[in-house]
């Protein structure tokens, strides 16, 4: 099999100073989709996707990666590290930290390159409220940090192959170095960096930041691969089901799927869109009727496995309970369901915040309505 070996050149202007994990803790994938690419982080403490628009994607080396014909660069950094505090449930904090983010790393780059750098920067806001800062500045046409060399090898039937070629034969100078800075469980900052080419403009690619920030989904654990493939294939839909079919559950596009951290038998866990660094959570758990445990006993038995305050009935007929109520001392606001079908029994926990609970109320009991017992 021919192979075609390329030295890319190219200014790293990034990363330095960051503590990177060892390859046995970094897990990260990207997954073609019909004209873009999922981009998975599932390192611990990570546990989140940005969907990249593009017909190719490929790791150089580290976190360095080939992306619109041109290299893209995905750090990722403590608050620890700039000595600045988690951030969870104030956007105002959330920003105050990015901006120290943004400070930190220009005057970085301002030591390293030894230039004074023009900056800008500009605050862009998600459809969940989430911040994003995206800043840049321009890049010193004279430098003393020196060029990187890269080697690739493609195979020669790799449709990346004539891609990489075609976009390596002119060399384009930079404008500036543009960055997509944004925190993700309250105390790590995910930095996104790109050059931007004299052929570009500065507009046009902040915009196409502006497209990846809006695909950011984090999840509240380990990703269950199984199931996200699966919404993948059948353009977001999934469905969890027992084998004797007594109970399916329609995944909503929404919810995320993560894995068990216990080899829980019939349960599932999943977790809600984040809302100022605080992810909601949800189990769905069924048992299967015996003639010894009655409905009533069965909403029992699961009740004196916690700590409930402030109980309130929200909804009671025969086969069906729903429950309010407050756990540690408020700091929780929870709903429980229970279900009787003909076959099983069902117990669904949604967790929240005091601030979280109304932001993903409505999801959840979307949630409900998906799941169909027998």
């Amino acid at each position: 099999m021919k192979k075609v070996e390329i030295l890319l050149s190219f200014f790293l202007l990034t990363g330095s100073l960051y503590a990177q994990p060892g390859k046995e803790d970094q897990q990260r994938y990207a997954i073609k989709l019909d004209s873009s690419y999922l981009f998975i982080d599932n390192s611990n403490n990570r546990w989140y996707s940005l969907e990249f628009e593009t017909d190719t994607i490929f790791n150089i080396e580290g976190n360095i990666y080939f992306f619109n014909k041109k290299l893209i660069q995905v750090e990722t950094v403590s608050l620890d590290v700039i000595k600045k505090k988690a951030v969870y449930g104030s956007v105002k904090n959330e920003k105050k930290a990015l901006d120290g983010f943004k400070d930190w790393e220009l005057n970085y780059q301002k030591e390293a390159l030894q230039k004074r750098l023009k900056s800008g920067k500009e605050y862009y806001t998600n459809q969940n409220g989430k911040p994003f800062l995206i800043w840049w500045f321009e890049t010193p046409l004279k430098s003393n940090v020196p060029n990187r060399e890269i080697e690739v090898n493609l195979s020669s039937d790799n449709n990346d192959e004539s891609e990489v070629v075609d976009s390596l034969s002119k060399e384009w100078f930079a404008t500036h170095q543009l960055f997509l800075n944004f925190i993700i469980h309250g105390n790590t900052v995910i930095s996104i960096s790109t050059p931007v080419l004299e052929n570009e403009t500065l507009a046009g690619e902040i915009n196409k930041l502006k497209t990846i920030a809006n695909t950011l989904n984090v999840y509240g654990s380990y990703i269950n691969f199984k199931i996200l493939d699966e919404k993948i294939k059948n353009r977001g839909n999934a469905v969890v089901s027992d084998s004797l079919g007594s109970i399916k559950i329609e995944i909503p596009d929404w919810l995320n799927v993560v894995l068990q951290i216990r080899s829980y038998k019939n349960i599932l866990f999943a977790t809600f869109p984040e809302k100022e660094n605080i992810i909601n959570a949800v189990s769905i758990a069924w048992n299967y009727k015996t003639d010894s445990l009655d409905f009533q006993s069965y909403i029992e038995k699961r009740q004196s496995n916690s700590r409930r305050e402030n109980v309130k009935t929200i909804l009671k007929k025969d086969n069906i309970l729903r429950e309010f109520c407050t756990e540690k001392d408020g700091r929780f606001h929870c709903q429980d369901v229970y279900i009787e079908g003909e076959m099983v029994f069902c117990w669904i926990h949604f967790v929240a915040t005091p601030t979280t609970y109304d932001f993903n109320i409505d999801r959840f009991n979307e949630l409900v309505d998906k799941i169909k017992i027998k």
